[in-house]
């Protein structure tokens, strides 16, 4: 499932294409496998030496609490987005920072935002995500 209800400009510079391509893309979930119909969304560790990426998988609902509860401008997340015909994407799909502002207003996406009641504590499932993006990085083995 791609989540047309967003749409956000992405410009690909790498080393496969001769001039910059631009992309409309769009979070989208999983199609198969262990988190199939779940989306993808990370978080940048930044330390020493080489960055870290943590991803989680998330419902559809649960990344409408993440937009509700403006965790992913707060927090720095990042969602792998798509452009919607297959195999034109020249490497591995990205994963961008996409602001509310994305959304599409008056979408079903937007509603199922809206309807999040934020009085209420943050969902188990979602409470269990962040806490393993929080989670101390692991340590690196000595050599």
């Amino acid at each position: 499932m791609i989540l047309t209800d967003i749409a956000i400009e992405h410009v690909y510079k790498g080393r496969k294409v001769s001039e910059p391509v631009t992309f409309t893309v769009h979070p989208f979930a999983e199609p198969e496998g262990e988190h199939a119909g779940l989306f993808e969304v990370m978080l940048s560790l930044r330390g020493s030496g080489e960055d870290k990426v943590r991803s989680g998988w998330v419902t559809l609902e649960q990344l409408a609490e993440l937009y509700a509860r403006e965790l992913m401008v707060k927090r720095g997340l990042r969602l792998r987005v798509r452009p919607l015909a297959d195999g034109v994407y020249p490497d591995t799909y990205p994963g961008k920072k996409v602001p509310r502002s994305c959304v599409a207003p008056g979408s079903d996406f937007e509603r199922l935002i809206k309807s999040v009641d934020r009085a209420r504590p943050v969902s188990a499932g979602l409470r269990a995500q962040i806490a393993l993006w929080d989670a101390p990085p692991e340590e690196e083995p000595e050599a």
